[in-house]
């Protein structure tokens, strides 16, 4: 076996001491194709620009799944306000009137569901 030192590009002979198994010298042989073909495809920009697009496509289906649960949980707990209940008519009236004192534009009146 040899191999080239990539620091001074040097042949070195007799890396190992003897033949290696066959299924470390596939192993070699199906990484050294592996660099090869990446190295020298036609495309290499296509390759990267593909991946970006996956990437970003995954970011995006995350934030949409954050932004549901996030609604849901907001959902959740604005129902209680928005029904019909007296509870939730003294919550609303209470927060019309801290609008009214802060000076809020059209919180003259009685504010129902």
């Amino acid at each position: 076996m040899e191999w080239i030192d990539p620091k001074d590009r040097k042949l070195t002979t007799s890396c190992w001491p003897s033949i290696p198994p066959l299924d470390r010298m596939e192993l070699g042989y199906q990484m050294m194709v592996r660099g090869r073909s990446e190295s020298q495809s036609a495309n290499p920009e296509w390759r990267r620009l593909t991946r970006m697009i996956e990437w970003h496509d995954q970011q995006k289906a995350i934030q949409e799944k954050e932004d549901a649960e996030n609604a849901a949980i907001l959902r959740d707990q604005l129902t209680p306000i928005f029904s019909s209940s007296l509870e939730a008519g003294r919550i609303r009236e209470r927060l019309a009137a801290r609008a009214r004192a802060r000076g809020v534009a059209g919180m003259n009146s009685h504010v129902g569901a």
